[in-house]
C-alpha cells in the first residue's frame, strides 16, 4: 500500500477566529443588555398629590406624637383618632401608587378619602368635643391637605391614566 498524501482541507477564517485554544470562554462574557420597562412619566397632579400626602404622613405623626406628649388627661378618642389618622395617611399613600399604575380601585379610595375627610375633620373642628385645640388646628391643616388630594387626583391628566374597567355585557 502506498500512503497517499492529501492536502489539508481548508477551513473557513470565521471558524478558526474563536477563542484561542486553552482560554476560558466563559472569563470575560459578552454581557447582554436585559431590556428595562422606561419608567412611566409622572404628570405634575400626581406629584403634587404625592407631596401633599408625605405632608399628610408627617403631620399624622406629628399628631400622634404631641398625642403622646401631652397624655396626662387626653381622652382616649384623641389616642383613637390620632393612630386611626396615621393609619389612613400611609394607606393612602399605597393608593396613590397603584393610583399612578392606573388602578381604578385605588383612584376610587383616593377621591374618596379626600372628599369625605375634609367634612368629618371640618365637623371636628367645629364642634363641642374632646378635642384640645392643638388637635384641631392640626386637623384642619391635614383637612387643606386633603381638599388639595382632592383637586389634583380630579385633574386630567390623572384620570386620563386611570384603566376604564370592563363594561357589563348585556343579555
Amino acid at each position: 500500500m502506498t500512503a497517499q498524501h492529501t492536502a489539508p482541507a481548508t477551513v473557513p477564517a470565521s471558524v478558526t477566529a474563536g477563542p484561542a485554544a486553552g482560554s476560558d470562554v466563559f472569563a470575560n462574557p459578552v454581557p447582554v443588555p436585559i431590556p428595562t420597562p422606561a419608567p412611566a412619566a409622572v404628570d405634575a397632579p400626581t406629584r403634587w398629590t404625592f407631596t401633599l400626602l408625605r405632608a399628610n404622613v408627617g403631620l399624622s405623626v406629628g399628631f400622634l406624637g404631641l398625642a403622646f406628649l401631652f397624655r396626662e388627661g387626653l381622652d382616649p378618642v384623641v389616642w383613637i383618632r390620632a393612630a386611626g389618622v396615621l393609619l389612613l395617611a400611609l394607606l393612602s399613600l399605597r393608593w396613590a401608587a397603584r393610583m399612578r399604575d392606573g388602578a381604578r380601585s385605588a383612584w376610587m379610595r383616593m377621591l374618596w378619602v379626600s372628599v369625605v375627610g375634609p367634612i368629618g375633620i371640618a365637623a371636628l373642628v367645629l364642634l363641642p368635643g374632646p378635642y384640645p385645640m392643638w388637635a384641631r388646628v392640626e386637623q384642619a391643616v391635614q383637612g387643606l391637605l386633603l381638599l388639595g388630594v382632592a383637586w389634583s387626583v380630579t385633574r386630567p391628566q390623572v384620570r386620563a391614566r386611570i384603566v376604564k374597567a370592563p363594561g357589563k355585557k348585556k343579555r
